[in-house]
């Protein structure tokens, strides 16, 4: 494991070459960037993208670009189920010194016993240390399915943002042209 600072890492962020994600293990895509209207008129915003893994398998997620893991958080109490005891965790890497990538791992309660993974079953999920450099295309961490809601929210956070408001632009606008094509195609290919 090698270890650098965020101070270490450039101004500008570098282009996105890989998928958060393998396309063959995500059922679909849940919520998407954006802000809609909901059924009571009030208008609503999705700061980031939901990758669901497909019913009782597993799904690995990776480095879209070069970084440094800036956040390991094993149990964020946000998110899927958090209110009913779920431990979802979550891990960023700074791609630059004002730009992480975010993974929050929303596992959610078991859909029949109604309880949690457990704190060590979330270590041994997350494959990656605070201050570890990673490189694109590095397994960071891996979610199981749980219930049909589990997801990673994934999402790209600018500082001068000031994290998920409707200004931010889409984590698209951070990928190579092509990878950000074949993000895309994942939205059309597993849409419900």
């Amino acid at each position: 494991m090698v270890a650098c600072t965020l101070s270490d890492l450039p101004d500008i962020p570098p282009v996105a070459t890989e998928l958060p994600c393998d396309p063959e293990e995500i059922e679909r895509i849940g919520n998407r960037f954006g802000s809609w209207t909901d059924v009571n008129g009030k208008q609503q915003f999705h700061g980031g993208i939901d990758f669901c893994p497909y019913e009782g398998k597993t799904a690995t997620f990776y480095a879209i670009a070069d970084g440094t893991v800036a956040t390991v958080n094993t149990d964020t109490k946000l998110g899927l189920d958090g209110d009913k005891g779920a431990i979802n965790y979550r891990i960023e890497i700074a791609i630059s010194k004002h730009v992480k990538v975010d993974y929050h791992f929303e596992v959610g309660v078991d859909e029949i016993t109604r309880k949690p993974i457990t704190l060590e079953e979330v270590k041994a999920n997350i494959l990656v240390k605070k201050g570890q450099t990673v490189k694109a295309g590095d397994q960071i961490g891996i979610i199981p399915y749980y219930e049909g809601g589990s997801h990673v929210h994934f999402s790209v956070h600018d500082e001068k943002y000031g994290g998920e408001t409707p200004e931010m632009p889409s984590p698209l606008s951070y990928f190579e042209p092509s990878v950000a094509e074949k993000l895309k195609a994942m939205d059309v290919l597993w849409e419900n």
